[in-house]
């Protein structure tokens, strides 16, 4: 039997629970490109898969603002047989899947420098976040990534 080939996902999950997701007791979804997107190659392929991080990283920013923990968003290969569901033009939802850390590509997380001057309500702070870019770690940076928001 032969497996699907991998597909590079965007997993957003809340800085606080990262430990949690990274043990593969828990199963997530994704955000990727999709099909059609798939089908790119180089910049063009980049391009949707940064539009999928966006999405992962907006979905979560309601969240992050409400329990006051940073966003996180885990770039990762995920089997590419898994179920998907259109969110928006060129973005699926894909999985559910367990995720370890063998599977982590990189980690995109948000600047203390913002979270740290977020305002007190939570729709204001969702918004801040929104139009944040996140800093990005290589999956061998984990430790650095943990001690990033070691407080939250």
């Amino acid at each position: 039997m032969t497996r699907a080939k991998s597909l590079r996902v965007y997993v957003p999950v809340l800085h606080r629970d990262l430990d949690e997701v990274l043990t593969g007791t828990r199963e997530v979804t994704g955000f990727g490109p999709d099909r059609n997107a798939r089908a790119l190659t180089g910049e063009a392929l980049e391009e949707a898969e940064w539009f999928a991080l966006d999405v992962a990283a907006g979905s979560i920013a309601g969240p992050a603002a409400q329990a006051r923990s940073p966003r996180c968003v885990v770039a990762c290969d995920a089997p590419g047989d898994l179920a998907a569901t259109a969110l928006v033009d060129g973005v699926e939802a894909v999985g559910p899947f367990a995720l370890t850390a063998a599977e982590v590509v990189s980690f995109h997380v948000d600047d203390p420098a913002v979270t740290d001057g977020l305002p007190e309500d939570p729709a204001t702070a969702a918004d801040v976040l929104a139009a944040e870019a996140l800093l990005w770690f290589d999956a061998t940076e984990l430790e650095t990534v943990r001690e990033l928001h070691a407080q939250n």
